[in-house]
């Protein structure tokens, strides 16, 4: 129904357009067809009210499907892929028509070429985005079954990740990548013994040792897999602070990678609302008091004030997953 609609709709705009601009459509005009620049300009703006509305309409999809802010699904949305349909694809088809029109169907044929090169393309990255998608899951599946009290901890964490990405305004290539650290930022955990996982004693220096190597091992096992190696840097550096407290290596401010300080402050507000073997989680109000505590000493202050704004834009629903 949505696909449907949303062609009947768009090519609606497209025609508009052109009814404005006062240039029939080129089946109406078709033999007598002269292409002055005016019809070629009015074709160009009829293609980009096409995809604007095509455009306008898959946000607006995407924000209701997955309850995102529109503005955060449109700072996201893939700009080559538009400016791919317009500048390539469009005049194909307006090519296409021509020759469709003029009875050619053997160069029809030829010029339709492109268009299914093009779906399958897509197609293959379709499928080679679910499997890699898929991977992440197992992976993040495999630590859970090891320490249940963390389980859903990834996917929240990877959900506010993403919405602090977009909300300072990284690019969709950025964001994607906060996304797969954040759900794959304690994968090194995998490697802790269960005991110090769900001790509820506090922890002596040996079993805090073992635990505070957890980001780089985690590093260490996604830096051997070639589609998350650009994850590996995130991973390792998400428990360092601005003020070099932190650890693995003890960096500070900037030498600290930006989607780690975001990692490291998403990773810290769920933490602190989640129920662990050694304490009740907090409220959501009391923890995001705690980061704005934490801010300019452990935490990146423009993270944390980009992070206000997505929990206020979210309301409790950030901490549900």
């Amino acid at each position: 129904m949505f696909n449907v609609s949303q062609a009947v709709v768009c090519s609606a705009a497209a025609v508009a357009v052109l009814q404005i601009l006062g240039v029939e459509p080129i089946a109406i005009s078709w033999p007598n067809l002269v292409v002055t620049p005016h019809i070629a300009a009015s074709w160009a703006l009829s293609a980009l009210a096409f995809e604007a509305t095509n455009l306008l309409a898959v946000t607006v999809g995407i924000s209701l499907a997955y309850d995102m802010p529109v503005g955060q699904v449109v700072r996201v949305q893939r700009l080559p892929i538009v400016l791919f349909n317009i500048l390539v694809l469009a005049p194909l088809g307006v090519l296409l028509a021509l020759v469709a029109l003029k009875g050619r169907w053997l160069t029809g044929l030829v010029l339709a070429v492109p268009f299914m090169l093009e779906r399958r393309v897509l197609h293959a990255y379709v499928r080679l985005y679910e499997s890699f998608t898929e991977t992440l899951r197992l992976l993040v599946s495999a630590l859970e079954s090891k320490d249940t009290y963390t389980k859903g901890h990834s996917e929240r964490v990877a959900k506010l990740a993403r919405a602090v990405s977009v909300q300072i305004g990284l690019n969709s290539e950025q964001v994607e990548l906060a996304e797969r650290a954040a759900l794959l930022h304690d994968l090194g955990k995998i490697t802790v013994s269960s005991s110090v996982l769900k001790s509820s004693a506090r922890l002596g220096p040996v079993e805090l040792a073992e635990i505070r190597q957890h980001p780089a091992i985690g590093a260490r096992l996604v830096s051997q897999i070639e589609f998350l190696r650009d994850a590996a840097p995130v991973i390792a550096a998400h428990h360092e602070k601005m003020d070099g407290s932190g650890y693995p290596e003890g960096l500070a401010g900037d030498k600290i990678p930006l989607l780690a300080r975001i990692l490291a402050c998403v990773d810290a507000y769920d933490a602190m609302t989640s129920t662990r073997p050694y304490r009740e989680a907090l409220s959501p109000q009391v923890a995001l008091e705690e980061i704005q505590r934490s801010a300019g000493t452990h935490l990146d202050p423009r993270v944390v004030e980009a992070f206000c704004q997505v929990i206020q834009s979210f309301g409790d629903e950030g901490t549900d997953g």
